[in-house]
């Protein structure tokens, strides 16, 4: 009898997940879930949905990130637009 070969797709739904949560948490933390998604794509086959899936999240994740933390640091360096937007009494 013939051995059946699993489908294991481990490594491909943990880089869904974890795009989707580098995309809810953009910034520091999003851009480390975004290399460890990105790094778990690589290690599920490349025709794998779940791999493909989780690659694209991983980027879009990435590229979140990194606009979040250029944003943030232009508000750090420009703390004064900021003041325009907060009422004073």
């Amino acid at each position: 009898m013939p051995k059946e070969e699993t489908k294991n797709n481990n490594c491909g739904l943990t880089a869904v997940i974890l795009g989707i949560l580098s995309i809810l948490f953009a910034g520091i933390n999003g851009l480390i879930l975004a290399i460890l998604a990105l790094t778990f794509a690589s290690k599920q086959n490349p025709q794998n949905i779940w791999s493909r899936r989780g690659k694209t999240l991983g980027i879009i994740g990435l590229v979140c990130s990194i606009i979040a933390i250029i944003i943030l640091i232009w508000l750090y360096k420009n703390p004064g637009i900021l003041n325009q937007y907060i009422p004073t009494q």
